[in-house]
């Protein structure tokens, strides 16, 4: 008896120590000598659980709560197990058999709340958490995993509270650290969310997620050699990690180096296959025999101007010396027209096209894909409404009430037309106009709608003038212009305006 004792103690110090095929050998050892040591039957169950053998880890720690049905770790290590299969509803069980079994199981009502998150069963997963805070104040995961339910649900300011408060229990746990990060990320306190991914990062140096987002922050803020390194060490700690691949690629690319950021995109989609992202981006990058998409990602598009929010007014209007707003207007104006009761401005951004309208304006709305776009316009105080979505979704819900539809250089992140101008053409009065900016091609990029490297889509004059038309549209204002510079080279595109037929 001294000997089992002594073998599922040393079995139990290399398990501690991560050295689980050792572990595994002893208890093995154990149950040689007594096959029915529960604790053997458990922690073998475990190490199988930690290395992805969900289904032995099943039966092994089934084994044990046969034998020992009263005890409340072997439920939950069997839900665990449960859960790494994916049989959410039999885990749920197994947690509640624990939780009966000791009702002041903190540890099993924390992970029961998981359960329930994942399966859609959000209220009844945030009550598990308070009670498992109330039964045991120095467990993180409690705060922590009602954080990430606030930040999923759009609110931030609640989420990083929690996140706070699960740093306070446990000073340690990085991933509060990195999650408060990703939530002072989105609310554009960069140098803030910075320090909490290095915090992250400095606890847990293989914390992979941590190091893409520190690359993300550092990226962001100019420092492209460091944001590079991030990504890198964070491939090296999980090769599989198509996130840190997309960011790396697009960080190749700005260097110049765009067979490598091909094969980083390449490899991201291998790994996500139902990411749009990637494809978009190697689209832009290359030729190929496959059709070009039609239209960005909403994802990509949203990312993108949330990130660039802070700087857009500035970098829009001094760097790229943007014209749009203003030559909207005059052509509105050469249109005939100078009042509009109901504007709709879409992808208004931070305001700059609605701005030089409201005077033209009696109410006007505002929609965007970036949340913090519409922050930024809501701040200018011009708009009457303003929704976060889709354009030509904002659209359909305003069925002949529009009498202006604008879309400053908004088109080159649409890409097709045909169901956008369907969608304003539903909107609008009989005669109500629809005023936007294109990009053009290039007679070397040929006719019709054309992905470019920029990412950005240029639509030719005929592609303008046949899907108006199609979509019960006529053309009476079309002009070239340089819209804005680009790497301080001239965009040509064209300004258009376009009337309900």
């Amino acid at each position: 008896m001294t000997d089992i004792r002594q073998t599922l103690e040393s079995a139990v110090e290399a398990h501690r120590a991560g050295k689980l095929a050792e572990a595994e050998k002893l208890y093995k050892q154990v149950l040689a000598a007594d096959q029915n040591h529960v604790d053997a039957w458990r922690l073998l169950g475990v190490v199988a659980s930690q290395v992805g053998k969900f289904e032995i880890a099943v039966q092994l720690i089934g084994r044990a709560v046969q034998i020992r049905p009263d005890l409340p770790e072997g439920w939950t290590d069997l839900a665990e197990a449960l859960t790494g299969m994916g049989k959410l509803e039999d885990a749920k069980v197994a947690y509640e058999k624990a939780i009966a079994i000791r009702p002041t199981f903190a540890g099993a009502r924390a992970n029961l709340g998981e359960v329930l998150n994942k399966l859609g069963r959000t209220e009844e997963a945030m009550a598990c958490w308070r009670e498992a805070a109330r039964l045991d104040p120095k467990l993180p995961e409690p705060p922590y995993n009602m954080g990430g339910v606030l930040f999923a649900q759009g609110k931030p300011d609640e989420a990083a509270e929690y996140f706070r408060r699960a740093i306070e229990v446990q000073p340690g746990f990085s991933p509060a650290h990195n999650n408060l990060g990703a939530v002072l990320w989105s609310q554009g306190k960069r140098k803030e969310a910075s320090e909490c991914f290095c915090r992250a990062v400095e606890l847990n140096p293989k914390y992979a997620e941590a190091w893409n987002n520190l690359g993300s922050v550092w990226d962001e803020g100019g420092k492209h050699e460091e944001a590079m390194e991030c990504w890198t060490k964070a491939i090296a700690l999980r090769p599989g990690y198509a996130e840190a691949h997309n960011n790396l690629g697009v960080a190749l690319e700005k260097r110049g180096a765009r067979a490598a950021a091909i094969k980083e995109w390449q490899e991201a989609s291998r790994l996500r296959p139902d990411w749009e992202v990637p494809k978009y981006y190697l689209a832009a990058a290359m030729a190929s025999d496959a059709p070009a998409p039609t239209g960005p990602p909403a994802e990509y598009v949203a990312k993108l101007f949330d990130e660039y929010a802070d700087k857009f007014d500035q970098h829009l209007l001094g760097t790229l010396e943007y014209r749009v707003p203003d030559l909207l207007v005059a052509a509105v104006k050469r249109a005939g027209a100078s009042r509009f009761e109901e504007v709709m401005d879409l992808g208004c951004g931070t305001g700059l096209c609605g701005e030089k309208f409201r005077p033209m304006a009696g109410r006007m709305v505002g929609v965007d894909l970036s949340t913090r776009m519409i922050e930024k316009a809501r701040q200018r105080g011009i708009y009457d409404e303003l929704m976060v979505g889709g354009l030509a979704e904002a659209l359909r819900g305003r069925e002949g009430d529009v009498d202006l539809v604008l879309a400053g250089d908004v088109l080159g992140y649409v890409g097709d037309l045909s169901e956008l101008f369907r969608a304003a053409q539903g909107a609008m009065r009989q005669g109500g106009l629809f005023a936007f900016s294109v990009e053009k091609p290039s007679e070397k990029e040929g006719e019709g709608l054309v992905l470019r490297r920029t990412r950005r889509f240029a639509h030719s004059k005929s592609y303008v003038e046949r899907t108006a038309r199609e979509a019960g549209m006529e053309v009476v204002e079309m002009s070239e212009a340089v819209i804005r510079l680009d790497d301080q080279k001239p965009i040509e595109g064209m300004i258009v305006v376009v009337r309900r037929r």
